[in-house]
């Protein structure tokens, strides 16, 4: 995967778990080498947001920017906000 799409496979929902046992479905298990992946296994993948949205299969829309730039303030206002505590610490 990191060859072929440039992302990493984080962890994986088995197929055969999410099968009728709806206590699994917010499972995620860790990925032995040797696994092979099944139809309905559902991946948690890392990469460049346009190598996973290749990967998948899924087209980037505008409602997908717009959910990253809100994200993006986000994480902005909480670096800034941890700056200003530490600065008050100090």
């Amino acid at each position: 995967m990191r060859r072929s799409y440039h992302i990493n496979v984080v962890a994986v929902k088995f197929a055969s778990e999410r099968v009728g046992n709806l206590a699994n479905e917010s499972v995620f298990r860790d990925l032995e080498a040797t696994y092979r992946f099944e139809a309905g296994d559902v991946l948690l993948v890392t990469g460049m947001e346009n190598d996973v949205f290749t990967f998948s299969g899924v087209q980037k829309t505008s409602d997908h920017e717009k959910k990253r730039a809100g994200f993006n303030t986000l994480l902005k206002n909480m670096l800034n906000r941890k700056g200003k505590d530490r600065a008050v610490k100090e």
